[in-house]
């Protein structure tokens, strides 16, 4: 993907930092602790994505304001393209590589050496 979780979470710790004045030790340690919660809620759960969210998401509460703001800035569009793109080159690289043949021992000039 052309953004990694990464820099997902050190622009989320920088924003947190200037906008709500938390120390970036403090920010990056509550994105971190969100993301992976929500990986495992959602790795150990049988719920549809969509149910999940709702069942942590108090109408007009903080989540509900923050995945409006990520619908109306067309989120769910942008991350489903990126995906796709994704895809789309390593079916691409995967076609690429399908005509190199892989490194074998025998290709090594020095294993007649041993």
């Amino acid at each position: 993907m052309p953004i990694s979780w990464n820099e997902i979470r050190h622009n989320a710790v920088a924003f947190s930092k200037d906008w709500a004045g938390v120390s970036r030790e403090d920010a990056r340690m509550l994105v971190t602790q969100t993301v992976r919660g929500s990986a495992i809620y959602a790795e150990q759960s049988a719920s549809h994505p969509a149910e999940m969210r709702n069942l942590v998401t108090s109408p007009g509460g903080t989540s509900a304001h923050a995945l409006y703001q990520l619908e109306k800035g067309g989120f769910r569009t942008l991350l489903s393209k990126a995906v796709w793109a994704a895809f789309q080159r390593s079916v691409s690289l995967a076609a690429l590589n399908s005509a190199v043949r892989p490194f074998e021992e025998e290709d090594d000039p020095k294993a007649s050496d041993r």
